[in-house]
Parts: structure tokens; sequence; C-alpha cells
């Protein structure tokens, strides 16, 4: 709950009516749709599929980064973005390229974008390595950020806030950290989400991948 998050989880409490992300702002899709199939069946192929990773990894135990992985569909015509799934959690990098190719054989992305800063570089050509050798499509490309981190995050405000990204209500720790943002002490989910819906955005190219899509979903 929130009162957990902020006594555990904070570097400083914040102030709802000055939150960078308006707490009361906030739209989720599974209110409107029960499933994450009704969804998909209700736009078909006006979805297209991405994803992201922001692939920290710190040192083990409390006071480790989290690695995140954001899973979208964006509406073609409206831009509208569905936050799918935000599986954000502490893990080794052999689990973490387990967690990305596992997605990518849940849903055809049309791009998975991915952190390559450093030594990041080395993750990605293992997860590359692993896609290939399991017949997996990732397509993915690879991320270098010079920019401000703080910046990219602020530069979802407007979209949370007049509701172009809708979540889900189980995708808590995701949540939390936009709504604490900046003062949250983990920032990996919100990092990951900027990654995904700014590179989504500017992305132009024709997707040919198959429209459609498998009749199970990955654990949330």
């Amino acid at each position: 709950g929130e009162s957990s998050f902020s006594s555990e989880k904070q570097n400083e409490p914040i102030d709802p009516k000055s939150a960078v992300f308006k707490w009361d702002s906030f739209q989720y899709w599974d209110d409107v749709y029960k499933t994450e199939e009704e969804l998909r069946q209700k736009f078909g192929d006006q979805l297209v599929f991405y994803a992201a990773c922001d692939p920290s990894l710190g040192k083990p135990g409390k006071r480790g980064d989290y690695s995140a992985i954001i899973v979208i569909a964006k509406h073609e015509d409206t831009g509208k973005a569905y936050v799918l799934d935000a599986d954000i959690a502490k893990r080794s990098p052999e689990e973490l390229v387990e967690a990305v190719v596992t997605k990518g054989r849940f849903y055809a992305f049309r791009r998975v974008f991915i952190e390559a800063n450093q030594f990041q570089e080395l993750l990605v050509l293992d997860i590359e390595n692993k896609a290939y050798s399991e017949g997996v499509t990732l397509n993915i490309e690879k991320k270098i950020n010079t920019s401000d981190k703080i910046a990219r995050i602020q530069s979802l405000a407007t979209w949370v806030n007049d509701g172009r990204i809708m979540f889900a209500r189980n995708q808590r720790l995701l949540i939390d950290q936009l709504k604490h943002f900046p003062k949250a002490a983990h920032d990996d989910g919100p990092d990951a989400l900027a990654m995904v819906i700014n590179s989504a955005t500017t992305d132009r190219r024709i997707c040919i991948l198959s429209s459609s899509f498998p009749s199970h979903f990955p654990p949330s």
C-alpha cells in the first residue's frame, strides 16, 4: 500500500499536490476491459507492441537496483499507450535475460528497446544470442542514454496526467514509483516507461510482423 511504500521505499515524503505525476489523474485500462485479451480483441491490429528494458544491476539485497521491463500496446490511430506488463524486480543478469526472451514468446514486438550504456551492451548481446537460439524474434534496438534521467521521466508527465498512458491496477510498484518521483528510492520502472514511450512515439517503421497474438499470456 501507499503507506508502506512511503515508509520503506522513499528517500523523502512527497506532497501529492506538488507531485510531477498527479495522483488522481492515473487511468486504468482494466477498469474498462476485464482482461488483456479483451483489450486486444477490442482494438485488433490497431495495436502495436513495444517493450523497453532498463537493465540496472546493483548490489544484491535491499540496496540493490531493480531491473525493469515495460510492455506497452500503442494504438496506431490515437497514439494512446496501454501498459500491459510492468515487470520490475531485483534479479541476476541470467534471470533478466530469461525474462526478456520470455516476453518475446508472448508478444509480437515491433521493437524492444534496451539501454546499452557501458557494460549493458554485453547483456544485450546475451539476450540476442538466447533469443536467436530459441527462435524468438525481439527486434532489439539498443539505446544509449546521454540525456538527464530526471528530464526523461518528467517528459511523461503530460502523457500520464491527461490519460494518454493507461495502466493496470496490479502494476503497483510502477505506479508508486511514478507517484513519488523524484523522491522515490528507485525509479527504474519510470525510466523504462520513458524509454518505451519516447522511442515508440518516434518509431515510424512499418511493422512486418503478424498482428495475431497467442491465446496465453505471461503471468503478471
